[in-house]
């Protein structure tokens, strides 16, 4: 399953899941990660060792101005990305002209020709004399237009269903909630950023309504690629999701954790911690380039935290008996520079337990919006 989607709600924003269609080694553990439950790779203990072995990212920044992301064969992703790294890795500036040139000699070339009959791309470009998105290859290509996304389009075998997802997105979008962080003129790529993170959260709370704990959007965790003020693209480096309950019938409850899931990008690989249990575990993931079958990375329990730099994301089901509504999403976007409080911390105790602390006044606040929703909603719960 390959979900690659990219959308542009003013910002071009390029978003790729990390698991592969292959089998990968089955684990005996509780805990499944989403899309695969029967696990693609071998979860950890608290002071683990683990094996990203089927998980891979599919994004690639070739230069500062152009974006890549892609689904299909692996032999053929892996020789379109490295020729287009030799052409296209050290120019920054380049014009429309010179991209589109190389991308038809390529097109006509014998390995371009068996390269794109198994590949499928879409390309972030802002070129010198150009901004925009193409997709090249064949493998299941999707668009639709959005009243809150723009323009968006997706690639892979996943790429319909989260098109879909987009589709429908504009009726429920009043439900999502959102915190900027300074204001769209000092921080203008964190709207995009906070939109396309309220529709991953979307993805997260169907895997987890899924009875069979498998959605054809969800791929375990997401890469994302956004445009920055000066134009660049760079990764989101890390966030944080906290899936909580908001229960009508016993209101003084609160907003119950249910589980907590971590995305952290590193150079050489990107990590995915989750906890529904007592236990963290762990996965990783390295670029579907990379022809290393496996590498084992350590963690150390007393220094990681399931905290982010760049973004919380509070995913609120609000529940009535066995009725679910479509969830609150507020993104808490987190500027430490000019010391933007986030609303949720969280730290590993010395048993190996997560402990989660949530800012007192925002929750209420969060409960207020809940209960709010139930009330304009009641008729949906039945």
């Amino acid at each position: 399953m390959t979900v690659i989607f990219h959308t542009d709600t003013g910002s071009p924003i390029l978003a790729g899941d990390m698991l592969v269609s292959t089998q990968g080694p089955n684990a005996d553990t509780d805990l499944r990660l989403p899309s695969q439950p029967n696990g693609i790779t071998i979860p950890s203990g608290i002071t683990p060792d683990y094996v990203p072995v089927s998980m891979r990212r599919k994004l690639f920044l070739i230069n500062d101005r152009l974006a890549v992301g892609v689904a299909g064969t692996v032999m053929q992703i892996t020789s379109f990305i490295s020729d287009i790294e030799v052409a296209f890795h050290r120019q920054n500036n380049y014009s429309f002209e010179e991209l589109d040139s190389f991308l038809k000699r390529y097109s006509t070339s014998p390995e371009g020709r068996d390269v794109y009959e198994n590949i499928a791309l879409i390309f972030l470009v802002e070129a010198s004399d150009r901004r925009c998105s193409l997709t090249k290859g064949l493998n299941g290509y999707h668009e639709t237009i959005s009243q809150t996304f723009g323009k968006a389009s997706a690639i892979g075998t996943g790429g319909s269903t989260i098109i879909e997802a987009i589709a429908g997105f504009d009726e429920n979008y009043r439900y999502g909630y959102q915190q900027p962080v300074n204001g769209d003129e000092t921080s203008p790529e964190f709207r995009p950023l906070a939109t396309n993170l309220i529709l991953i959260a979307n993805a997260y709370w169907d895997e987890f309504l899924s009875p069979h704990n498998v959605f054809r959007a969800w791929g375990g965790a997401y890469d994302i690629v956004y445009q920055d003020s000066r134009k660049n693209f760079k990764f989101l480096e890390d966030y944080t999701i906290f899936l909580r309950v908001f229960d009508v019938d016993d209101p003084t409850k609160g907003l119950h954790p249910i589980s907590v899931m971590k995305y952290q990008r590193r150079s050489d690989f990107s990590l995915i911690s989750t906890m529904n249990g007592s236990e963290p575990a762990f996965f990783g993931a390295m670029d579907i380039t990379d022809r290393r079958s496996s590498m084992a990375i350590s963690v150390d329990r007393e220094d990681y935290e399931m905290n982010s730099d760049n973004a919380h994301i509070s995913i609120i089901g609000v529940k009535k008996g066995n009725f679910w509504s479509r969830p609150l999403i507020q993104v808490d976007g987190i500027d430490r520079t000019n010391d933007t409080k986030p609303t949720a911390f969280t730290w590993i105790d010395e048993e190996g337990r997560l402990c989660v602390a949530f800012h007192a006044e925002h929750d209420r606040w969060l409960e207020d919006q809940a209960m709010e929703y139930y009330r304009n909603n009641a008729h949906r719960f039945h």
